[in-house]
């Protein structure tokens, strides 16, 4: 009855809330961890009735016929979600579940003679629980606003545990006994089918509701009959009871049932919550390039200090800085006179920016245009606006949306350049950019007026690929 209850309320709560966000949110890639409460009944042969039919020595479980009241149970997951738009997670669930529980109580008198007697209480408990470890993924197939319908597949392993335990106490004597225990186990292997609807109701929490069906191996444990024939019974000689005057009637009368067939028809409601981006890495400012453009030729050094960061790649050598002769052109040579058209470098830390809410949102078929429009309003000339869509082009393309931010002063705090002598101008762009499944709503950020080339300029361009952005879904879509 609570487990009805309960997912009454729940499926009332999805329906009532659909219509009351204009943010719509979907579920982020990364790994997520999964919780809730989980209820099973075992059920007879409903999906595959021919195949799993009628055996000989086969005791099958009709619906609800052996387990009547099966209890709440939990479950716990960690899966990951390589898409964001149709989410498909992998991952691992594990379950739980009293299936059976009972106690039974009884009150004897025992005599010694004509010296006492005393009143002795005395019980037997009993309990199944079960527990599943599966394997799964997991594909949403439809989405509409904030909602995810999927399909599911678990695979796994399941045991099932028996444990009986005797006791008993006096209270004339102000005696307690803590009788022996009896445990049974039995392995399955499972396999699910299931269904269900997820709701993001923000950027990294979800609530899911989903029902299924699993499929298990024969097994000769399980069954309602066999466990409740468990029974204590309490040795009538007189005499105080002890370990030895207890035993399990099924150890003469009833033995284990040989073949047993359980199907279980579930029911799951739990949360889910985002514990890691999809991107593990730190953030990598990735090939940060150095034109120097001197009006003379020119010797110039250039250190790059860095906050919190640290260099891992470098071309030429870094060797506590650069020191090349630059010419009007922009070519650079080295103290052994080789030639190179730039500075190369990469630094890792900490992600310089998150939860953005500022941008760009563009299709990969308009990237190309969008890269042109903006780097030459960011100051890039011909030359250097086609060395860095090269570059970043096929990135962008990777996928249906990108969302893209320009960082300036995120940048400078981690990177900041001591180039000697001082250039008349400086023009540095760092893009970030996340990909995408589905376009997200962002505020488009002001970018500054173009920069005017003067004197001793000099120009750095770079990117980062990573999880930068505030996600939510465009309203209209």
């Amino acid at each position: 009855m609570k487990t009805i209850i309960l997912l009454t309320t729940f499926t009332t709560f999805f329906i009532t809330t659909i219509f009351a966000q204009s943010n719509y949110y979907f579920l982020p890639r990364g790994t997520h961890f999964s919780g809730g409460l989980f209820s099973a009944a075992p059920t007879n042969s409903i999906i595959f009735p021919k195949w799993r039919g009628e055996e000989e020595g086969l005791v099958k479980q009709p619906i609800l016929q052996e387990w009547y009241s099966p209890k709440l149970g939990g479950y716990v997951e960690v899966a990951y979600n390589f898409n964001e738009d149709k989410p498909f997670l992998v991952g691992g669930s594990f379950r739980w579940q009293a299936l059976f529980k009972d106690t039974y109580k009884e009150t004897q008198s025992t005599n010694s003679g004509q010296y006492y007697s005393a009143e002795v209480d005395w019980k037997f408990k009993k309990a199944v629980r079960y527990f599943n470890f599966n394997l799964f993924a997991e594909y949403s197939f439809l989405r509409y606003r904030n909602f995810s319908f999927f399909g599911r597949i678990d695979a796994g392993i399941g045991n099932y545990r028996m444990k009986q335990k005797f006791g008993w106490d006096i209270d004339a004597y102000d005696t307690v006994g803590k009788g022996p225990k009896f445990r049974e186990s039995e392995i399955v292997l499972s396999a699910d089918l299931g269904l269900g609807v997820r709701w993001q109701f923000n950027h990294s929490t979800s609530l899911m509701l989903s029902a299924g069906y699993q499929l298990q191996t024969i097994n000769d444990f399980a069954r309602r009959e066999y466990v409740s024939s468990f029974q204590g019974h309490l040795k009538d000689d007189g005499y105080m009871p002890t370990d030895a005057s207890f035993w399990r009637t099924s150890d003469y009368f009833a033995g284990r049932p040989v073949r047993v067939r359980n199907e279980f028809l579930y029911f799951k409601v739990g949360i889910t919550h985002q514990i890691t981006g999809a991107d593990f890495r730190d953030f990598m400012a990735e090939k940060p390039v150095l034109y120097l453009y001197p009006e003379d030729t020119t010797e110039i050094n250039v250190q790059v200090e860095l906050n919190n960061h640290e260099m891992i790649f470098d071309y030429p050598s870094y060797n506590n800085g650069w020191t090349v002769t630059a010419t009007p052109s922009g070519d650079l040579y080295d103290q052994a006179q080789k030639q190179y058209y730039c500075l190369f470098w990469e630094t890792e830390g900490p992600a310089i920016a998150n939860n953005l809410e500022e941008g760009f949102v563009i299709h990969k078929s308009e990237a190309v245009a969008f890269l042109e429009n903006k780097l030459a309003q960011l100051g890039l000339n011909a030359r250097e606006s086609n060395e860095f869509i090269i570059y970043w082009l096929p990135k962008l393309q990777q996928s249906e949306y990108s969302a893209v931010y320009f960082a300036f002063d995120e940048y400078e705090d981690i990177a900041k350049l001591k180039i000697s002598p001082k250039p008349d101008q400086l023009i540095r762009i760092m893009m970030l950019f996340e990909s995408l499944d589905a376009p997200i709503k962002l505020k488009e950020q002001p970018l500054p007026e173009t920069p005017k080339r003067f004197g001793f300029t000099a120009v750095e361009w770079g990117g980062s690929q990573g999880a930068f952005f505030n996600k939510k879904y465009i309203s209209n879509l």
